[in-house]
């Protein structure tokens, strides 16, 4: 795959879990978060609207942290969804040179 991060701006990050291949990490401000497995899908596919909703029945306190920044739900909302978005292109990518090889 690649060293770059899934998504990465000049206010967050999100990227794959250091010590877990299934797990991801967003960070912002002084803040990080681990996202467990399944977790960045289901927030990358998730309806605009209803990200707040399931940001706080995950971890609340991911959105206490975007109250001390100046990322909104909306932008972290679009982050997750490229984010997402990057790991199954990246997926494809990988699955796509793996069946050439062989």
């Amino acid at each position: 795959m690649t060293d770059e991060p899934l998504y990465k701006d000049l206010e967050l990050k999100i990227d794959y879990h250091p010590t877990s291949v299934e797990d991801h990490v967003l960070e912002f401000g002084d803040m990080g978060y681990t996202l467990p497995r399944g977790i960045l899908e289901d927030f990358g596919r998730t309806p605009r609207g209803e990200l707040r909703r399931r940001l706080d029945s995950h971890n609340s306190m991911i959105l206490e942290g975007l109250k001390r920044t100046d990322i909104g739900v909306d932008g972290l909302h679009v982050a997750l969804s490229q984010a997402y978005a990057e790991e199954e292109r990246r997926k494809g990518d990988y699955a796509y040179t793996s069946i050439r090889i062989y």
